[in-house]
């Protein structure tokens, strides 16, 4: 009223907002991701548990390991985490454990919404398919992403019938 910097102002929501989650997908991991939510959050800590707990004999790599790197390790856990068979679950499991997080909270998503990989999360939060059904999926999704001779995946920012007229016999 004043034009005073000092002044607080206090406003007051006259709807509920809505609030949307948003997953991103692969390449969004990196070591330690979670780290302190995991020592500090205790629904974190479950939901990162059993994703870890449901790879348990289901891959050649120990994901907490490479999570939570040693100091003297985290060089060769990063080059781990860039695989799609590793990084994929990875990002899956703290997406969804995180959302649970948020959702203990209080905090109840209007809508899901994700890129790529994150589809898959924001899937499996709507109840599209269960927390292991997915993990599995994801995982299946990067150990098979690895297997692609180099250029036999590509993403082409046009249609279906744009590629055919380029493709010719």
């Amino acid at each position: 009223q004043a034009n005073d910097t000092q002044r607080v102002f206090t406003h007051r929501v006259t709807d509920k907002p809505s609030v949307v989650f948003l997953f991103p997908g692969g390449g969004a991991q990196y070591v330690n991701m979670g780290r302190d939510l995991y020592r500090s959050e205790p629904v974190f800590r479950q939901w990162i548990d059993r994703g870890l707990n449901a790879l348990n004999g289901k891959t050649s790599f120990d994901l907490k390991s490479l999570w939570f790197a040693a100091d003297d390790q985290l060089v060769s856990a990063a080059k781990e985490l860039e695989r799609p068979a590793v990084q994929l679950p990875a990002i899956f499991i703290v997406e969804y454990a995180l959302a649970q997080v948020w959702q203990s909270w209080g905090v109840k998503p209007a809508a899901l919404l994700g890129h790529s990989m994150g589809e898959n999360t924001a899937a499996c939060l709507a109840g599209v398919m269960s927390f292991e059904d997915c993990l599995g999926l994801v995982t299946l999704r990067g150990k098979l992403m690895e297997q692609v001779p180099e250029g036999g995946m590509l993403s082409i920012p046009l249609s279906a019938d744009d590629v055919r007229e380029l493709l010719g016999d």
